[in-house]
């Protein structure tokens, strides 16, 4: 169950891309999702509370590969982080995973039931994680 103020946060450069991923999770049972398009902007977003997961793409008008997930997950701190990358980088993604990330989903698979279940994923597995370590 999400409170009403959880946020999904969204970074993503590309308006196409990021209108798939909002309709994709509108009315799933899913938080609210915010859309930031650039690195900037995510990063100002995650400075205010409310942020429960984030979707990244790593490619962004304003950073470039791996250094965005490095960058984003400073700021995110414990929360987790869900890569968004091009179904033939799919070697993007396994780095990301390496680097940090808690998934990573091909952007050729941004239809509502494999969005919905990466964040459920992403966000069940954090839940489960923040009750062993209490």
């Amino acid at each position: 169950m999400h409170n009403a103020d959880d946020r999904l946060l969204l970074i993503e450069g590309d308006s196409s891309k990021a209108t798939t991923v909002l309709e994709a999770l509108k009315g799933q049972g899913q938080p609210r999702v915010e859309w930031a398009k650039g690195l900037s902007d995510g990063l100002r977003r995650l400075g205010h509370p409310g942020v429960i997961a984030i979707l990244v793409n790593l490619f962004l008008p304003d950073s470039r590969g791996v250094e965005t997930l490095d960058r984003v997950r400073v700021a995110a701190g414990h929360i987790p982080i869900l890569v968004l990358c091009r179904a033939d980088h799919g070697n993007i993604g396994s780095l990301a995973v390496a680097h940090g990330a808690d998934d990573f989903i091909a952007q050729d698979h941004l239809d509502s039931y494999s969005l919905t279940c990466g964040v459920s994923r992403v966000l069940e597995r954090h839940t489960k994680d923040d009750a062993t370590a209490h």
